[in-house]
This record gives C-alpha cells, structure tokens and sequence, in this order.
C-alpha cells in the first residue's frame, strides 16, 4: 500500500458519511416476484408431489413478512 500525503486524512469525516434511509423492501423487484410467485411455486410442488424442505418454506415467509 502507498503512503499517505501530508494532506490526505487517514480516516473519513463522520460528516462525509451519508444519511440513513429506510430499506422498502416491499418496493423491489425481487420482493413483488416473491411474493407473486411463491404461493404458485408452492401449489405447484404440491401438486407434483414434492414440497420445499421447512427451512426453505420458513426463508419465504419470514422474507415476507419483514416486508409488512
């Protein structure tokens, strides 16, 4: 690594860091997909006589309701 100059900072200004915002899970693309999708994934399972191990059920659900 190289040296730091007379006028570099070694550590950031706390007033460079941004601001904290809100994550909207609900409001991305993967969580509308998810939450469209995985009831129909499931039945569809189902129907073919398989199902998701009850760890993989547990993940989409609780994916889900951190988003409510």
């Amino acid at each position: 690594m190289g040296r730091l100059s007379a006028g570099t900072k070694a550590r950031s200004d706390p007033r460079d860091v941004a601001s904290y915002e809100r994550h909207r899970p609900k409001q991305t693309l993967l969580y509308g997909i998810v939450e469209e999708y995985c009831p129909v994934f499931l039945k569809l399972l189902f129907y073919q006589g398989g199902s998701l191990p009850g760890y993989g059920q547990r993940e989409f659900g609780d994916y889900l309701k951190r988003g409510r």
